[in-house]
């Protein structure tokens, strides 16, 4: 693919609101949740999930993917990090901002972060370093 990797990512729908943007998961992916279950300072399996978090101004919260891809959440914003296919440099993607609220679609090799309700959207490709 000449160095090029794809995304695939959920079906969204689009808003434009007050002159923003805004994408959000579709509703209808509401009927495909299994069981709710609640998670503190564990790891989770690392298996297709949807994680939600709902912050205060002055949370902060760190995900590691299976080593291969970390979110970084604080009062300035999100950082999204992992190491680039070719080489371990580390490349980071930035979201400014206040975050509120996190919609997190995982998959076998992908994530979708929602943030605030469809304000912002970070999406990646990962690999597992570990299962």
């Amino acid at each position: 693919a000449q160095g090029w990797i794809h995304q695939m990512t959920c079906v969204r729908e689009l808003e434009w609101q007050a002159g923003t943007l805004y994408q959000r998961p579709l509703r209808e992916l509401v009927a495909l949740r299994g069981e709710a279950q609640g998670w503190c300072g564990q790891t989770l399996p690392l298996a297709p999930m949807e994680l939600a978090f709902d912050l205060s101004p002055d949370s902060t919260l760190g995900l590691d993917f299976a080593g291969a891809l970390q979110l970084t959440v604080n009062r300035d914003g999100l950082r999204l990090s992992r190491r680039g296919l070719q080489t371990a440099e580390m490349h980071h993607r930035y979201w400014r901002g206040e975050a509120r609220r996190l919609r997190i679609f995982i998959d076998r090799s992908s994530v979708e972060i929602f943030i605030n309700d469809g304000e912002g959207v970070m999406s990646s490709r990962f690999f597992p370093g570990y299962p």
